[in-house]
């Protein structure tokens, strides 16, 4: 039986994270879109490269902690783009909860959260739909007398 070689005295032992063992082969997150399946599931009213930005924030805020800024930029970003297009309000707010729900990470990293009893999921689609309605004027579903 063959030993392992030795290290020598005083090298550092590689540093493995646990995000690098659930990684796949070809891709450097572990379950990050790839382009083409970013643009399979794209709604119309997004480019593909906004929705693969916001899919990647989305990944982010349920692996790490301390992502909020960068996820209420993504989510700056894709409400200003639906905006452009004219999309309502509940449109946008529907759009956002599918990205979370339908996101792989959600499927894999979700977790319930203990002071609440609910899934950080909920807690973060209720955030970015807070956000995306705070943030810019969207136009209001019907007009108003």
């Amino acid at each position: 039986m063959a030993l392992p070689p030795r290290r020598r005295h005083g090298t550092a032992r590689p540093l493995v994270t646990a995000s690098a063992r659930w990684t796949t082969r070809g891709r450097s997150t572990p379950s990050a879109l790839s382009r083409a399946e970013a643009g399979a599931r794209c709604p119309p009213t997004l480019s593909p490269a906004t929705w693969a930005y916001l899919a990647r924030h989305i990944e982010r805020a349920f692996i790490r902690q301390g992502t909020r800024e960068s996820l209420r930029r993504a989510v700056r970003r894709a409400t200003a783009e639906m905006q452009a297009h004219g999309i309502v309000a509940s449109g946008v707010c529907r759009l956002l909860e599918r990205a979370v729900a339908g996101h792989p990470a959600c499927a894999r990293f979700d977790r319930m959260l203990i002071m609440t009893g609910e899934p950080y999921s909920r807690t973060l689609i209720a955030s970015m739909q807070a956000w995306a309605l705070a943030d810019r004027p969207v136009r209001p579903d019907r007009l108003s007398d």
